[in-house]
């Protein structure tokens, strides 16, 4: 069972944070002190009580109740290899492309002894970047160094689209989480394939600092979501791949972005 990014309260404290509410609001509305209400943010929750706090913040009542037990059904894709690397108490993902003579890589974790090591001496084509947070990018100057081909975000985002040959590549805004955030929508496999960086992960989306990038996490989202069918994969970067159609029907913040 591979472990999801986040859990009930981390859902609850990104939604209250991402919609602008202070936690006195929110208490007031639920009829608490504000203590109360952390202890509830930590943990100290029922089913009840997440009902008011999914209807307060627009969540899905069922999907933030079932995340415990959530986990993404999709089957593995051959030429792809998820690559889980440590980041601090937690983890990170890159995802390795291997398919038809092309080796992409997209993102390098936080630590460069870890990406030189799970690489192995194999040497990516081209290193796509989703966005500049710490543990994501924390091995590009070891692979420039090596030679390597980086392709930062903003890059993406201009260029737009990359071809090698049967796969095609187009890069789509998922700014929001972080500004800018170039994700990768992958087409030439047998299902296509989403490397979304932080802006969405199996049962959650990305944190944002202030409700304005939350409403552009939101409407990036939707966008993407709009254009892409149910059965493409998602690769996130941290937690389990999942799919478009398992988060529009599982994902607690759906009704933001579904």
């Amino acid at each position: 069972m591979s472990q999801l990014e986040d859990g009930i309260s981390d859902v609850l404290n990104k939604a209250i944070r991402g919609l602008g509410r202070s936690l006195s609001e929110v208490a007031q509305a639920l009829g608490m002190d504000e203590g109360r209400l952390q202890h509830v943010l930590n943990g100290d929750w029922d089913d009840v009580l997440l009902g008011k706090l999914s209807t307060m913040l627009d969540l899905d009542t069922q999907a933030l109740i079932g995340l415990p037990l959530y986990q993404p059904d999709v089957s593995e894709v051959i030429g792809l290899k998820r690559i889980i690397m440590p980041y601090r108490a937690w983890s990170v993902n890159t995802w390795l492309l291997e398919y038809e003579g092309a080796s992409l890589l997209f993102d390098t974790g936080w630590n460069r002894a870890d990406i030189l090591s799970e690489l192995n001496g194999l040497r990516p084509d081209v290193v796509f970047l989703t966005h500049a947070h710490e543990d994501h990018v924390g091995g590009v100057e070891a692979l420039q160094a090596l030679g390597m081909k980086i392709i930062s975000e903003s890059e993406a985002l201009q260029i737009g689209e990359f071809q090698f040959g049967k796969i095609r590549i187009q890069v789509l805004d998922l700014s929001g989480h972080c500004v800018p955030t170039a994700s990768y929508w992958i087409t030439g496999f047998k299902k296509s394939l989403w490397v979304v960086g932080d802006a969405i992960f199996a049962g959650s989306m990305g944190g944002c600092k202030s409700p304005e990038n939350f409403t552009m996490a939101a409407a990036t989202l939707r966008k993407g979501f709009e254009q892409l069918d149910d059965d493409c994969l998602i690769l996130p970067g941290h937690g389990p791949m999942t799919s478009v159609g398992l988060e529009k029907a599982s994902n607690p913040f759906r009704k933001h972005f579904a």
